[in-house]
């Protein structure tokens, strides 16, 4: 899809006013003071906007000629994945499998299986003590 000289223009100008925005937001907070970042005293911040114009020019042509590409993930029944974790594209979690926070997912997971770390290995399977204890002897009440 093309986009006229019209459009690109609209996506420097919005663009270039949404990361000003960002980057006094973020100074203000971070240094608890405004501080004006902008172009020529405009609030205007031109990387962004540049950066909206050559994705909308570029991006569209990578997936055309099928340099991007995105893969299924697929995650089975009763899984627990953990805050922060990455499954990276084409990777298949078997079903009651727990996943640890922050793993990073490179390769398939098994079913019944406690995987962490990165890259993610199996830990340990799952097993009845697990259904029972939520942590060490501290039994789960239902």
């Amino acid at each position: 899809m093309a986009y006229s000289i019209y459009h690109l223009l609209w996506f420097f100008l919005v663009y270039s006013i949404l990361g000003w925005c960002a980057g006094v937001a973020y100074a203000a907070v971070r240094r608890k003071t405004f501080v004006n970042t902008g172009f020529l005293s405009l609030p205007l911040c031109p990387v962004y906007g540049v950066a909206a114009v050559l994705f909308s020019i570029f991006l569209p042509e990578l997936r055309e000629k099928q340099y991007q590409y995105n893969m299924p993930v697929r995650i089975g029944r009763n899984c627990w994945i953990g805050a922060g974790a990455i499954l990276l594209p084409g990777v298949t979690v078997g079903d009651n499998a727990v996943i640890g926070a922050g793993s990073i997912v490179t390769r398939d997971v098994p079913a019944n299986v406690l995987a962490v770390g990165n890259p993610c290995r199996v830990l340990r399977p799952v097993g009845e003590r697990d259904r029972q204890f939520y942590f060490r002897d501290r039994p789960v009440r239902l």
